[in-house]
């Protein structure tokens, strides 16, 4: 999949766009294939307090799509629902 990757340099110099493996959803997650994605304020503030020495980030806290896989533990979401993602 393609990712937008932030590597801890400073500002935009640290954004990429690359191809990351795809994961399996884990305990209590699922896997959404996105149609629409966006940065919000906690992206930038994840790529301001940065260093390079960090693991990369995949930045895109906001998105909507359609649900693919549902892990283990989950309740009450189906493959093919569509569904909105947003983090605070």
């Amino acid at each position: 999949m393609k990712a937008v990757i932030h590597n801890g340099k400073a500002g935009l110099q640290g954004l990429s766009l690359q191809d990351v493996p795809s994961q399996k959803p884990g305990y209590g997650e699922v896997k959404v294939k996105l149609k629409s994605a966006g940065l919000n304020h906690r992206d930038l503030f994840l790529m301001n307090n940065k260093s390079e020495r960090d693991p990369y980030v995949i930045l895109g806290s906001d998105g909507a799509g359609i649900i693919e896989e549902v892990g283990e533990g989950v309740k009450n979401a189906a493959v093919q629902t569509e569904v909105i993602i947003f983090r605070h």
